[in-house]
């Protein structure tokens, strides 16, 4: 999947609901401007390859289902503050 665009603030730039592909999932995000966006890769068994390119990603939230695999084979961004990783659908660990 391609993103691609001058100013992609203030949105989903992609969102996995989960849907149990067999299948690697490879996303290429290139934009100028990412504030207050996030990618939301949610699919326990779901592999993910991101290659992302932006210039400003202030306030960007990737979340990531903690069973997913995730790997960035690039995450390139000139302004970044505020930048967090959310892990959902933890199992709680036991004692």
């Amino acid at each position: 999947m391609s993103v691609k665009g001058k100013n992609l603030n203030n949105k989903v730039l992609f969102k996995d609901k989960g849907q149990d592909k067999s299948q690697p999932t490879f996303l290429n995000i290139c934009a100028k401007n990412a504030n207050n966006s996030s990618i939301e890769m949610l699919d326990p068994k779901g592999v993910y390859c991101v290659d992302m390119r932006v210039k400003n990603m202030n306030s960007f939230t990737f979340t990531i289902h903690c069973d997913a695999k995730v790997s960035f084979v690039n995450l390139e961004r000139k302004n970044a503050k505020n930048e967090k990783t959310l892990k959902v659908g933890c199992k709680e660990q036991g004692p």
